[in-house]
C-alpha cells in the first residue's frame, strides 16, 4: 500500500505506507500542526511568547522593591524574564507563561509588577505591563478584573489615571477591582462574565489571621475561565509571605492552591545583583538588592526551544523519500492524506 503527500508545488508524492508514517511521526513531533491545542506543542512556537518581551531591554522594580522569585513544576511553562549568571539566585525566575486550554496564564515572583506601572516604574516596565494585558486578552473583551482585601495597596493599581489602569483606557480597557473580605466576595461564573483578563495577587493584608482563601469551587471556576480562553495574571511575594506570617514553607500563601493547580509555586528568595543594579535613593549607592533584569525569552537556560520550522531530520527524511517517488502532476483540491492503490 502506498499513500500519497501533496507538496509544496501542490504534487502529489506517492510513498510506502511504513516510509510516509515515520514522516508524519517526526513532522507531528517537531512540528505540530497549526491549530494544535496541546501545550506541548505551543510552548516551541515563539509567535505566542514573543508579544509578551517586544520592546523590552531592560526591566525593575523601583528601589525598596525587593524582587522574589518563582518556580515552575510542569513542563508547560515557558521562561519569560529572569536573572543572569551572577544573580542570586542564579537565572533567578522572576516571570514565566504558559498556555492552559484555549487561554493564558502568566505567574511573577513579586506582587508589583503590574502595580507599579506609571507609578515610577524605571527602565521598559511600563511597556512590559502593557505587554502583560494584551497576551492576556485573548477574548478581546478589554475588562479587566482584579481581587483585593480591604487593606490592600493595589486599589491605585485600578483607579488612578496614572496606573495601567490610566494608560490602556484609551485603547478601551476597563479595570475593575472586587473586594475580598467575606464568604460572600468568592469568585464564581457570573463574576466572571464578560471578563477577559483576572488578576490574582497575594496583596491581602499579612496580619489579618481570617484572610479568604482560595477554595476548590473557586480553583474550579477558575480553571473553567482560563480553559475557555480568559487570561490569568498571578502575580504574588512569597519571601515576604513568608516574613510577615511565620509561615517558612508557604503553606498558607493566597495563591498556593491556583499555583498547584496550575504547576507554579513561589519561593522564599530574595533576589539579588552585585553587578546590574540601581541607585538606593537613601544613599546614592548602587544596590545589589535592587537589580533590573535583562535576561528575556528565548535567551533564559531551560527555555524550550523555537521550532519556527520543520527540522533538520523532517526535511532530509521527507526528502528522501521524494528520491524513491513518483510525482504526479496534479493539483488536489484540498489539503489532506490520501490514499492510493
Amino acid at each position: 500500500m502506498e499513500v500519497g503527500f501533496r507538496n509544496a508545488e501542490g504534487f502529489v508524492m506517492r510513498a510506502p505506507f511504513f516510509v510516509a508514517t515515520i514522516a508524519l511521526l517526526v513532522l507531528q513531533t517537531v512540528y505540530p500542526a497549526a491549530g494544535a491545542k496541546a501545550e506541548i506543542a505551543s510552548i516551541h512556537d515563539p509567535s505566542i511568547w514573543t508579544p509578551l518581551v517586544q520592546g523590552l531591554n531592560q526591566v525593575g522594580l523601583p528601589p525598596g522593591g525587593l524582587n522574589g522569585t518563582i518556580q515552575t513544576l510542569t513542563d508547560d511553562w515557558v521562561p519569560i524574564v529572569s536573572g543572569d549568571e551572577d544573580s542570586m539566585p542564579q537565572f533567578a525566575l522572576i516571570a514565566a507563561a504558559r498556555t492552559y486550554g484555549e487561554g493564558r496564564i502568566i505567574a511573577f515572583g513579586h506582587d508589583g509588577w503590574l502595580r507599579i506601572v506609571g507609578h515610577g516604574a524605571p527602565f521598559d516596565t511600563n511597556a512590559l505591563g502593557v505587554n502583560i494585558i494584551h497576551w492576556l486578552d485573548i477574548l478581546g473583551t478589554k475588562r479587566v478584573l482584579g481581587l483585593m482585601a480591604t487593606n490592600s495597596v493595589w486599589h491605585s493599581f485600578f483607579v488612578d489615571d496614572a496606573s495601567i489602569a490610566g494608560i490602556m483606557r484609551n485603547e478601551g480597557y476597563a479595570f475593575e477591582l472586587l473586594r475580598r473580605d467575606i464568604s460572600d466576595d468568592r469568585l464564581t461564573d457570573t463574576k466572571l462574565q464578560g471578563v477577559s483578563v483576572l488578576v490574582l495577587t497575594s496583596s491581602f493584608d499579612f496580619f489579618d489571621q481570617n484572610y479568604l482563601a482560595f477554595n476548590s469551587d473557586e480553583i474550579e471556576v477558575i480553571e473553567r475561565f482560563v480553559k475557555n480562553g480568559g487570561g490569568l495574571a498571578l502575580l504574588g511575594l512569597g519571601w515576604s509571605w513568608a516574613q510577615y506570617r511565620k509561615d517558612p514553607n508557604l503553606g498558607t500563601f493566597p495563591l498556593k492552591p491556583v499555583g498547584d493547580f496550575f504547576g507554579v509555586e513561589w519561593q522564599t528568595y530574595i533576589v539579588a545583583d552585585p553587578t546590574n543594579n540601581q541607585i538606593n535613593p537613601n544613599n546614592q549607592q548602587y544596590d545589589t538588592w535592587y537589580p533590573y533584569f535583562h535576561k528575556f525569552y528565548p535567551d533564559i537556560p531551560g527555555t524550550p526551544e523555537p521550532v519556527t520550522e520543520p527540522s533538520v531530520m523532517a526535511i532530509l527524511l521527507l526528502s528522501s523519500l521524494t528520491m524513491s517517488t513518483t510525482v504526479v502532476r496534479r493539483r488536489i483540491a484540498r489539503s489532506r492524506i490520501g490514499s492510493f492503490g
